[in-house]
């Protein structure tokens, strides 16, 4: 599973009620001017392979906010730039236990301080929000393990499930593990609890200090409760299961579908910007 973690919000709040479709289509014209193409991975046939790739879903707007899911973590500065053109436009960034924030507006990096002092809550005072922003933020407490998100890790599992896991969302990889616990409890003398206790905990370090920070931060601003919900790699699972269903109806579903399309049940909602560029040789 994936330590890291990005979000990109664009804040909506003096746009159009079209803002979901602005911010997609400035992604989509940002990445053609440098040279990508815009490609369907989630068709009946297998999309175009590219050794350079940028995939996105932009969220439907919430609360004044439009949030973008990325992935790779870490995002070009022509893209943030151009969204910024919209609207301020705060990324968000988990690095294994790193905290990375950068604030764009006009085409331009802003202070962060200064930037979000529009969007702070009114129970937030500005020295709070310097701290955070500083990365001092022992003050923000640790939240209980069951409101992380927790998973599986990869080597936990045999090899022969490893490849297979390796994309999965964290649902789907404790499915894989149930089902090998499943296979070893009454063959051999196995604590099953203390196991799953072991390899709890393997997405984001919420409770490390940059956890803590980008915790305490979208506390502190005007964000949408649901602002790290859903992760992209939960997103982009139930996406493809909703455009299957479309195409297939009567589509059987495997172990896992069932639990991956509850998990984000408006994932139609959400309209995905792939584009990618091969590496000239």
């Amino acid at each position: 599973m994936n330590r890291n973690w990005s979000s990109l919000y664009l804040a909506s709040k003096h746009l159009p009620l079209a803002a979901q479709q602005q911010a997609a289509s400035a992604l989509s014209d940002a990445l053609e001017r440098q040279g990508y193409t815009a490609y369907d991975p989630f068709g009946a046939l297998p999309g175009a392979a590219y050794t350079d790739a940028v995939k996105l879903f932009v969220a439907p707007t919430s609360d004044g906010w439009t949030r973008i899911l990325s992935e790779p973590v870490v995002l070009p500065d022509w893209l943030l730039s151009a969204l910024s053109r919209l609207g301020t436009a705060l990324w968000v960034a988990l690095d294994a236990e790193a905290l990375h924030v950068a604030v764009y507006a006009d085409g331009q990096t802003l202070d962060p301080l200064d930037a979000l002092a529009v969007y702070r809550r009114d129970d937030c005072n500005p020295d709070q929000l310097r701290h955070i922003l500083a990365g001092e933020c022992v003050d923000v407490p640790d939240e209980p393990e069951s409101a992380q998100t927790a998973g599986i890790p990869l080597d936990a599992l045999p090899p022969e499930m490893q490849t297979l896991a390796h994309n999965l969302n964290p649902r789907q990889v404790t499915g894989l593990f149930n089902k090998l616990m499943g296979r070893v409890t009454g063959r051999v003398d196995t604590d099953v609890d203390s196991a799953r206790a072991l390899l709890a905990g393997s997405g984001p370090a919420w409770n490390s200090n940059g956890g803590r920070c980008i915790r305490g931060l979208m506390a502190c601003l005007d964000m949408p409760q649901n602002w790290r919900t859903p992760d992209f790699i939960t997103l982009r699972d139930a996406y493809q299961l909703e455009r299957r269903r479309q195409r297939l109806p009567d589509a059987t579903l495997y172990p896992g579908d069932a639990e991956a399309l509850a998990a984000v049940p408006n994932a139609l909602d959400y309209i995905p910007v792939y584009a990618g560029r091969r590496e000239s040789s």
